[in-house]
């Protein structure tokens, strides 16, 4: 994708809105979206890009020049944490710092990591209870 209407047609549809919904969601009149999709028109760029990526879930910076990462690093984040079925407005604090910590973990320390998290997790048998024994 050569052209910002070309980049801006793609992540519309990717994003499954309308250009109508686009705008709405902007407010802006659905024909300045259809100005900048339309390719005769050869549109630059415009100055609601950063909201047009944020929406379209894009790199504002892609969606402007096409150079870079198509996806900011925070979808590909969320998106990650979709499919592990997290949601990351339910996380509290100490539950970002304990992703971001076992994260960080080389992976030959990983095993003990996974044993201590076993501690915490797994009835003890003893007394059925959730346990912290140790």
């Amino acid at each position: 994708m050569e052209t910002y209407s070309e980049r801006l047609s793609w992540a519309i549809k990717n994003a499954g809105v309308t250009q109508s919904d686009l705008a709405a969601m902007i407010g802006v009149k659905p024909q300045t979206v259809q100005y900048l999709c339309a390719k005769k028109n050869n549109a630059q760029g415009s100055i609601h890009n950063a909201s047009f990526a944020k929406i379209l879930k894009v790199s504002a910076v892609w969606l402007e020049t096409g150079n870079g990462d198509r996806y900011p690093e925070s979808s590909k984040a969320e998106e990650t944490l979709k499919l592990l079925g997290i949601n990351l407005d339910e996380l509290d604090l100490d539950q970002i710092e304990i992703i971001q910590s076992s994260m960080a973990t080389p992976k030959e320390d990983r095993p003990h990591l996974k044993r201590i998290i076993k501690t915490f997790t797994e009835p003890d048998k003893d007394d059925g209870e959730q346990g912290n024994s140790g």
